[in-house]
């Protein structure tokens, strides 16, 4: 049965994860928000995205967001305002993960030749790309490199 709804996204929700004990949601009403599980309340919408967030990927430090802007937002994890570092593609994100060290992340981007690309979550620095679909168990997250 039904244990909570949060409201408060003002058009469809493409994506949630949860980190630390607070749930993260992206929308397609350009919007990130963070919602405390055990209120369903609201503790922060974070803006920045010109259009409708595709992906989201949050842990204990860091939250980032990908969107069909082409760009691929990471905030602090502690912001309840919009404070973010953006990073781009030059086509729509389609999903956004960490890896688990947390200070690598991965984008994927395109409509029908998918873009791969890892970021450094501390500078912003494109450290890898390729078409290719990098697998996890071939793709060492912890360098950016393929094994």
């Amino acid at each position: 049965s039904l244990v909570r709804q949060m409201e408060g996204h003002t058009s469809v929700v493409t994506s949630v994860c949860e980190s630390d004990g607070i749930i993260v949601s992206g929308s397609y009403d350009t919007t990130v928000k963070k919602w405390n599980p055990s209120t369903g309340e609201c503790v922060g919408t974070l803006e920045g995205h010109s259009r409708g967030v595709t992906s989201v990927d949050a842990n204990s430090r860091i939250i980032c967001s990908g969107s069909w802007d082409g760009t691929v937002r990471v905030w602090d994890a502690a912001a309840t305002a919009t404070e973010s570092k953006a990073v781009g593609h030059n086509i729509n994100v389609k999903w956004v993960r960490f890896n688990r060290e947390g200070d690598k992340l991965m984008s994927s981007a395109g409509v029908h030749n998918d873009e791969y690309c890892v970021w450094d979550c501390a500078t912003g620095d494109l450290v890898h790309t390729s078409k290719d679909e990098p697998s996890m168990e071939i793709f060492d997250m912890s360098t950016a490199r393929e094994r």
